[in-house]
């Protein structure tokens, strides 16, 4: 990972350098000021003040590789993810320091990187290892290594894993941490699936979130379906509709945002993200 931080940097180098020497008048431009000609105002844009990210995907599954346990399944695989986020926090501030510009650590959006990471480490010298890890269908991604979009990946940033059969608290603790090692990026996510909570103990859930854990940023999830016949939207994710069509677009949220995951004339999800979110835990209105 240090090697991987070092290479980065070298990379931000070379692009700080091609965009200081690109025109870029638009943001550049310092228009004078209305009501006093004698003042100019500051560009829009400095790339003194350009902020460059490192992100990290799939720190469940290192963990898992060291230990032989998920972050979810010991304490001590818990305490690795968090001894290998301080380390790699340090080496991202050490980094930016010797630089002499902003570097932020950050969990990957990973729309399409924890697939890539996954596909890529199959077709290169890790693939006895990595098999092993690797989340999805991985018989499948090992007999169709030719196609582009295959049904694997890697657990998004230092997330547990979308499967851990655990109760909302205990993800609570466990993803926490991360949240004091990154810049930003980061979010908690609570996967409602179809179902309906109070919204009162909605309300209780939030306000210990927000007041009682380390937790900054947080979203609901509530998969939907609308048929594009009848317009009709329906809680989860339905196949056919009520009125008999199958013209149907589902909605979840890939990472960050909610995005349609299939239907017609809907490029969607890729098929890695499209697995994961068949593993994802949900959690039904008595364990929120």
């Amino acid at each position: 990972c240090k090697e991987s931080i070092d290479i980065a940097i070298e990379v931000f180098k070379i692009k700080k350098e091609l965009m200081n020497i690109q025109s870029l008048r638009f943001a550049k431009q310092t228009p004078i000021d209305i009501n006093d000609k004698s003042k100019r105002a500051p560009p829009l844009w400095s790339l003194d003040n350009l902020p460059c990210c490192i992100g990290i995907v799939g720190l469940n599954e290192a963990v898992q590789v060291m230990c032989n346990e998920q972050i979810h399944e010991s304490k001590k695989s818990h305490k690795l993810a968090v001894e290998l986020l301080v380390k790699l926090q340090i080496e991202v501030i050490n980094g930016a320091q010797k630089a002499g510009f902003k570097i932020a650590f950050a969990r990957t959006p990973a729309e399409t990187t924890a697939q890539r990471f996954a596909i890529c480490d199959l077709k290169n010298g890790y693939k006895e290892i990595a098999k092993k890890y690797i989340k999805g269908n991985i018989e499948y991604a090992l007999n169709n290594l030719g196609e582009k979009d295959l049904p694997i990946f890697y657990t998004n940033g230092a997330m547990i894993s979308n499967d851990a059969n655990i109760n909302i608290f205990e993800k609570i603790k466990l993803e926490e941490h991360a949240f004091s090692a990154f810049d930003g990026g980061n979010i908690f996510h609570i996967f409602l699936g179809e179902s309906n909570p109070n919204p009162e103990g909605i309300l209780v859930l939030i306000d210990k979130i927000v007041n009682k854990t380390n937790i900054k940023y947080f979203a609901f999830t509530k998969d939907y379906s609308i048929c594009r016949e009848c317009n009709l939207m329906q809680n989860g994710l339905i196949e056919k509709c009520k009125c008999g069509s199958t013209d149907i677009t589902q909605f979840s949220r890939i990472t960050g945002y909610i995005q349609a995951i299939k239907g017609n004339k809907v490029s969607g999800w890729n098929q890695g993200k499209i697995k994961e979110l068949e593993m994802r835990k949900k959690y039904n209105g008595d364990e929120v």
